[in-house]
């Protein structure tokens, strides 16, 4: 996938996600949305390092995740496998639908753990806040693992 297209489309899921009417969704779409851009944030490919995309994306998910609707989905049981980053820095296989899974891999990028420039960083403190705005203890979850 070219950088720009995809850069491009998760800024319009980022737009649809801030304007669109969250109780006429189909229940699970926000956090269908949270793990696709997990597994664009957890890319190996050549993209991997393109700035923009993950900033993008991280913009994205700092977006999904101010919406209290998005973390009640989270909270619900895992369904699927979904690509995170771990303590040790590298991919590991995470079950999607766990908030505690979402901010430790926020909390990895934003702390510069995977190299990023600062953009990508701030974007993932945004992430990160966007979280603790509604469940603060969600950090002591996650913080004791780091």
């Amino acid at each position: 996938t070219n950088p720009t297209a995809a850069q491009q489309g998760i800024k319009a899921l980022t737009a649809l996600a801030s304007h669109a009417p969250y109780k006429r969704l189909k229940p699970g779409q926000l956090a269908a949305a949270v793990s696709a851009m997990q597994a664009v944030l957890a890319f190996t490919g050549p993209e991997r390092r393109d700035a923009a995309v993950r900033t993008s994306a991280l913009a994205c998910l700092a977006t999904l995740l101010d919406n209290p609707i998005t973390l009640t989905e989270l909270r619900a049981p895992p369904k699927g496998v979904v690509l995170g980053f771990g303590p040790s820095r590298g991919l590991v296989e995470r079950r999607s639908g766990g908030l505690e899974q979402v901010m430790e891999s926020v909390l990895v990028i934003a702390a510069g753990e995977t190299s990023d420039p600062n953009p990508v960083r701030v974007e993932g403190w945004r992430a990160a806040a966007s979280i603790l705005r509604h469940d603060l203890a969600v950090l002591d979850e996650t913080w004791s693992r780091l």
